[in-house]
Formats: structure tokens, sequence, C-alpha cells
């Protein structure tokens, strides 16, 4: 059996104007994930690598702990079709057109710009986020602007199948993306509906990692949003 690997990025900036940054904890959480792989003596073939800035600076991260460790980091592969979906494509929709049209998104639009703090803006843009992904999964949300679900799945699969073909019996290989291509591989190991993959994404950590041994046609899930560098509840974090 081979295994690979996937990896949630760290704490990015939410709320701030470029979200595509990791923030210090995003940095720390990844650089400790680094040490404890070396500390640990697991070792990869090949190190994947999704095209965001947060991804890159997340392998980055890891790689630095990782060496300061002892250990020997991997060759890096750049994979495009690892990136996340368009959550600024989807949001700007919602903003511009569904919330002209659909009285639901205009409420909870209006409920997060209304938000006194950061604490409570948290809270609401989640709400608008679910919503707003919701009708993007069942498909009734369909903008020239915005990448299908179902192209998104297609697109994330046919990268695992890239990373995953041809691969020797052992191997082993360690994917820095976000989480919608972890829940979508996961998806493929159970065979969960669109509904329930989406659910998964705002249960995943920064920073976490899902596992998963695969031989030939066989696919399976062997951990999910396992974090043992991450020991303490100030850690973790989830956007």
């Amino acid at each position: 059996m081979s295994r690979l690997t996937l990896v949630r990025h760290g704490q990015a900036s939410f709320l701030a104007a470029d979200y595509d940054q990791l923030s210090e904890l995003g940095e720390r959480q990844c650089r400790l994930l680094g040490s404890y792989w070396a500390a640990h003596g697991i070792t990869y073939d090949c190190i994947y690598v999704g095209p965001c800035k947060r991804h890159r600076q997340s392998t980055e991260a890891a790689a630095e702990g990782y060496r300061e460790a002892g250990g020997t980091w991997p060759e890096q592969v750049d994979v495009p079709g690892l990136d996340e979906f368009s959550w600024g494509e989807l949001m700007e929709y919602a903003k511009s057109e569904l919330s002209t049209t659909d009285p639901h998104i205009a409420k909870l639009r209006a409920a997060f710009e209304d938000a006194p703090d950061r604490a409570e803006k948290s809270r609401t843009i989640q709400h608008l986020v679910e919503a707003v992904t919701q009708q993007w999964v069942n498909g009734t949300l369909q903008h020239p602007t915005v990448e299908p679900w179902t192209d998104f799945q297609k697109r994330v699969l046919h990268a695992v199948e890239v990373m995953t073909a041809g691969t020797p019996s052992g191997h082993r290989a360690a994917v820095f993306t976000s989480g919608g291509p972890v829940a979508v591989t996961i998806q493929r190991a159970l065979h969960l509906t669109p509904e329930k993959t989406l659910e998964l994404i705002w249960t995943l950590r920064n920073g976490a990692i899902a596992e998963f041994l695969y031989s030939g046609s066989r696919f399976n899930l062997a951990s999910f949003n396992d974090a043992p560098h991450l020991q303490t509840p100030d850690l973790w974090t989830y956007r």
C-alpha cells in the first residue's frame, strides 16, 4: 500500500484585505508539523503543493521545521489542480446579485456587514458562506465567473489521480492544499454526497492532516483531521 497525506494550510488572514497570506499562528502550525514529522522519522518521497500563496507558505514553514529538526526535505511539485474553489467569486456574486434576489442571503449579508466586532463577523460570515455554498453545491447557484461544483470535483480528483497513478508500492507523498480539495478527496474514499462533503469543510482544522492508503483501484481513508503536532487548544483554528 502507498500513502497520500493531505495537509490543510495553516491559518490564513481571515477578514484581512489579503486572505491568501498565512498568519503568524498559521506559520507556527505548519512549522510544528514539519518538526513533528522529522522528530518521529516520518519521511516522504515527494511533496505536492497547491497554487495558492497560503499553500506555498505552509509548505515552506513545514520544510523549515523539518530541516531544523535534522530532516532532509524532499522534492516539491506544483499541482494547479489542488487550488481551492472560488471563494471570492462566490461571495462577490452573493453580494452583487444573490442579495437582490434571495431575501435569506440578503439578511445574512446584512448581519455580517452590521456585525460590531471580529467575533460577531466571524460567526455571521460563516452562516452566509454556508448558505451560498449550499446553493453552489446543489447547482442552483450558477454564474459564468463561478467554477461549478462538479467541475471543482473533477479538477481535484484528476489531481489526485495524477499524484497516485503509477507510484510504486510503499510510496509516500504529502500534499499541501485547502479544505475543499481535502474534503473532495475524502468524498472519493467514503462515497459521500456533495452535501456531506461540503459539511466536512467546516470541520477541518488548519494544519491538520488526512491520510489515505491506496493500491490499484483501492483508495481508503486512514485518518481524518489528525493534528498530533498541535497539542494545545490555543493552536487549533478552523479558518
